[in-house]
Formats: C-alpha cells, sequence, structure tokens
C-alpha cells in the first residue's frame, strides 16, 4: 500500500539505528553485478527499508511489508538492528491502533501478515502484536469472506479487494495452530471466497494456488496444468517472468504494457518462483525446471547496488515495486542452497 505519492528520499540521515547512507533512485541502466551476492541485497535493503520507515512512518506492500516477511532469513537477519527498528515501527501501530485506528482496512491485514512471517522465521511464534493485529483482522473480514483494500490503481498490490483475500490468506499461512483453531469459521469462510474469485490476473492466480495449497486446499489437476501452461508462456527465453506478463494492466498515461518489450524482473520471476514451489506435489514435475530456470536468471541479473530492478507497471516516475522484487528475489535465491557456488 502507498501513503504517500512523492518520491522517497534516497539521501538517508537518520538518528539512533539507522545507519547514514545514500542510495541512486532506481533506474534500469544500472549495470549488472558480475556475481550474485545476498549480501549485496541486504545493503540495499536495510536502508531503502529504514528509511521508508522513518521517513514516512507508514507501512507499504512495495517496500516494508515484504521486507519483514523475508529480512529475517537473510544474511545478518537475526540480529539485524535495521530489521528490529522496522518491526517496532509496526509492532507500535499495532498495540495503539485503539488510539490512533489504522488508516485502512489493509493496513491491520498486512500488519498481521508481516508480523507472523517474521515470528515463524524468528522461530518465536505467537507474539502479542501479531496477536492483536490477528484478531482486529478477523473482526474486519466482510460478509463475503473478503476484505476492503487500496484500490489506487497501483497493480498488482494495490488494485483490487482480491489481493487483501490472498494477503490474509498469507497470515494464516504462518498462524499458531492454536489461533487458527479459535478463528476457524473466519478461515473457512475466507477459505471459500479466495476459491470463487474470478481473478483478472495470472499474479493472483499464481498466489490463490500457492495459499490454497499451503492452507490444505490445493488446486485440481487440472487447474494446475492450466496455471503451469500459461506461466511456460509468459516465461522470456532468457529464464525469467516480468511483472507485466503476469497481468494486463494498463499504465496510468492510458498505454497497455508492451510485453514484447518487457524484460524479465526480480518480483515478477520471485513471485514464479515462490508460487510454483507452493503447489504442491501435484505440480512438482513440470514447476521445478522452472524454478531452477528463475533462479539462474535471478542470479545473473543482480544490480550492482545490491537489487533488482523492477519497471514499474503504472509510471516511469517511482518504480518502487523494485524494492518488492529485490526483497522476494533474496529470499527465493535464500532458499536454494545448491546455488552457493555463484551466490555469496
Amino acid at each position: 500500500m502507498r501513503l504517500f505519492p512523492s518520491f522517497v528520499l534516497l539521501a538517508l540521515v537518520a538518528p539512533g539505528l539507522f545507519a547514514q547512507t545514500k542510495l541512486a533512485p532506481n533506474k534500469p541502466e544500472e549495470p549488472e553485478a558480475p556475481k550474485a551476492s545476498l549480501k549485496k541485497a541486504v545493503e540495499f535493503l536495510d536502508p531503502i527499508n529504514a528509511d521508508w520507515t522513518k521517513a514516512r512512518k507508514c507501512g507499504t506492500c512495495h517496500t516494508n511489508y515484504p521486507y519483514l516477511m523475508t529480512r529475517r532469513l537473510l544474511p545478518g537477519g537475526a540480529e539485524s538492528a535495521t530489521l528490529n527498528e522496522v518491526r517496532a515501527h509496526f509492532e507500535e501501530r499495532a498495540l495503539n491502533w485503539d488510539k490512533e485506528k489504522p488508516r485502512w482496512d489493509a493496513e491491520v491485514v498486512s500488519t498481521a501478515t508481516a508480523l507472523l512471517w517474521d515470528d515463524k522465521h524468528a522461530q518465536k511464534p505467537g507474539s502479542k502484536p501479531a496477536k492483536v493485529a490477528w484478531d482486529r483482522m478477523w473482526k474486519l473480514q466482510k460478509p463475503h469472506g473478503g476484505f476492503e483494500w487500496l484500490k489506487c490503481n497501483w497493480p498488482p498490490a494495490e488494485h483490487d479487494d482480491d489481493y487483501g483475500a490472498l494477503v490474509a490468506a498469507m497470515a494464516v499461512m504462518e498462524a499458531p495452530k492454536a489461533w487458527r483453531e479459535e478463528a476457524q469459521a473466519n478461515i473457512d469462510k475466507l477459505i471459500a471466497h479466495i476459491q470463487g474469485l474470478k481473478l483478472s490476473s495470472l499474479h493472483h492466480e499464481l498466489l490463490r494456488g500457492w495459499v490454497l495449497c499451503q492452507l490444505g486446499k490445493s488446486l485440481d489437476k487440472a487447474a494446475i496444468q492450466s496455471l503451469l501452461e500459461r506461466v511456460e508462456k509468459a516465461k522470456h527465453k532468457d529464464g525469467g517472468w516480468s511483472l507485466v506478463s503476469l497481468g494486463q494492466w494498463k499504465r496510468h498515461s492510458g498505454e497497455v504494457n508492451d510485453l514484447a518489450k518487457a524484460a524479465a524482473d526480480g518480483y515478477g520471476t520471485a513471485i514464479v518462483i515462490l508460487s510454483l514451489e507452493g503447489l504442491g506435489a501435484e505440480a512438482s514435475n513440470r514447476a521445478a525446471p522452472l524454478a531452477r530456470e528463475g533462479r539462474s536468471w535471478l542470479a545473473k541479473h543482480q544490480k550492482t547496488s545490491g537489487r533488482w530492478f523492477v519497471r514499474s507497471p503504472s509510471n516511469d516516475k517511482f518504480h518502487y515495486m523494485t524494492h518488492s522484487g529485490t526483497a522476494w528475489a533474496a529470499y527465493v535465491l535464500n532458499q536454494q542452497l545448491g546455488y552457493a557456488p555463484i551466490i555469496e
């Protein structure tokens, strides 16, 4: 989600735990690194997320929510002062929502999800801030089972209510068993809602297949094979995927994204890998080689700053999806130790 339209100040001069640093804007012409490095990804992610959280004091689907969901498993995550400071912001928000109400329902759902993921990665499930957000999330559930979401014409995350239901399901994936049992009626309603959605993008369909499988409600064989066929068709010849190949979104100018000219990117490739590997055994034989190709692409296309560039599907001012793309690209590479010879 996005709270302010102005460009993030990348020259960071912040007191306390946030160290002084300076990063150039996200640009496609930045040279690629000769070798992929998770440490370099962290060097990009930490100051970007520190700056956003400190300066904006908000959560965003393109920056500090995916950071909180992934950072703990990246190099230095266990002792990261920046991660702890970013997390502290969301904990404070959750614990004080009765005094300072959430800006939107999406803030509650996204905060619950991010805190639950970080709890799981820290091997400390069941934190009080996560429980507060989890309980409040279900109070916001609509009668049809979904959630009200931001519709700011910033796809794929701030575009429709369908994405909100998928994010809520990501929270359920990592919630402690006792919490799930308490909220079982709500969860059943959410799952039924997700199963019945007529989704408008391959991006959302991939996420649906992934979350349903993780919740024990896998797609049937025909649906999985159809999904895999579309993923194969969307793949670039170099082995990666572009974000815009996963959805026919128009740019703010009204221009349709040109799929033939769109380069593969970190977000599109990482989300495809994450989803393919979460579809279950029925998809494994066909999904595994696609995921290997995707990881190979990621290992070859990191920028010298540590980021994976992602062109915005909406306009060419900000390219904030680079932040999310870098977090998820580093996360999926870190889950494949077989790439150790080419990744630091």
